[in-house]
């Protein structure tokens, strides 16, 4: 069954509407992760007609859940909008969230209602039923959830994509996020932001590596300059390659590439 049947199909509202009313799953013609979470919303009591406003969390506790992700956020701004400056992935929102379900940032479409999928979203099903971002942490898995399939009929007329982003060990740190309305819903979304998210997780390894280092170093030049004697460190070529301030105040000139005569 393509996307287009699976939003057109009447048997998909026909299904939501005799779950909604009388908690019957038909079973035969929805998905068993569209099935389980429209089950879970049920029990969640997740409202039909509107999103609540308090799943958006903004100021100061928002800052607070974007500087843990720092590293990923950081990654993501220099890929993605490169990505939507050539057009790749035209005409949807594109976002990235963290394994909680929070949406941390995102890069907005101007032709779609942005408030559905804004930075500081809580995209999970217990709080707004099922969609591809909460959906897809509960599966374990990349989705995508069309239009009929939402179980807020706030969702149902447009696309959501939640894409893992993975670490070295193969570990979730994250999830690429996507909204689009349906008629206007790329093809292969989901392979496009398949491909970003190897890209983004491998970068993400690396500037992580890189982050440590920095510390590792401050590390260093904080015991080398603690030491009480004046101490040089050179290469087997007599350049300096660190001193402590000790060491420094030994010498007129300033050390930096300064050769050591033997």
């Amino acid at each position: 069954m393509n996307s287009q049947l699976i939003y057109d199909d009447s048997r998909i509202k026909d299904a939501w509407r005799l779950f909604v009313n009388k908690g019957i799953v038909r079973r035969e013609i929805l998905k068993n992760d569209i099935a389980y979470s429209w089950v879970r919303s049920r029990l969640h009591g997740i409202e039909l007609d509107s999103i609540p406003s308090d799943t958006v969390i903004t100021g100061e506790i928002l800052r607070q859940f974007q500087k843990r992700d720092e590293s990923l956020i950081c990654v993501c701004n220099a890929f993605i909008p490169n990505l939507e400056a050539q057009r790749a992935l035209k005409g949807i929102i594109l976002g990235v969230a963290n394994r909680d379900g929070l949406v941390l940032n995102t890069y907005q479409n101007d032709s779609i209602d942005t408030s559905l999928m804004c930075t500081g979203r809580r995209m999970t099903e217990e709080a707004i039923g099922t969609n591809a971002v909460g959906t897809a942490l509960k599966a374990a898995k990349d989705l995508v959830v069309f239009g009929a399939e939402h179980y807020s009929k706030a969702f149902q007329k447009y696309v959501t994509y939640g894409c893992h982003i993975l670490d070295s060990n193969k570990e979730s740190i994250g999830l690429l996020v996507a909204l689009s309305q349906f008629n206007d819903a790329p093809e292969s979304v989901l392979e496009k932001m398949q491909e970003l998210a190897i890209i983004i997780g491998q970068e993400l390894d690396v500037h992580v590596d890189n982050r440590k280092l920095l510390t590792i170093n401050d590390h260093l030049d904080n015991i080398i300059d603690s030491i009480p004697d004046a101490l040089l460190c050179v290469d087997h070529f007599g350049e300096v390659l660190d001193f402590n301030s000790k060491a420094e105040i030994m010498f007129i000139e300033p050390l930096s590439h300064k050769k050591i005569k033997r």
